[in-house]
């Protein structure tokens, strides 16, 4: 009976310190979605200004995205129309 007793002990013990390593792990996750989201919002900035002083032309990337291909335009792009 004792030696169960001490298993669960251990078992809850060491339950708890994953938990622990767990909720670190997160926080420097969470830390670190912080800083990339700063950071993507100075690019968006830093983008939509190059965009308003022409240096950006309409369909660079972070624009619209291409056409989706079909068998039709890519015929066409092999010459097979």
């Amino acid at each position: 009976m004792r030696k169960s007793r001490e298993k669960a002990k251990h078992f809850f013990y060491s339950l708890q310190e994953k938990e622990k390593e767990l909720e670190e792990s997160n926080w420097k996750l969470e830390v670190k979605i912080d800083a990339m989201t700063r950071q993507v919002r100075k690019l968006r900035e830093l983008y939509d200004q190059l965009k308003e002083a022409g240096y950006v032309k309409e369909g660079a990337a972070g624009g619209e995205a291409p056409p989706a291909a079909t068998p039709t335009s890519m015929n066409a792009a092999a010459g097979k129309v």
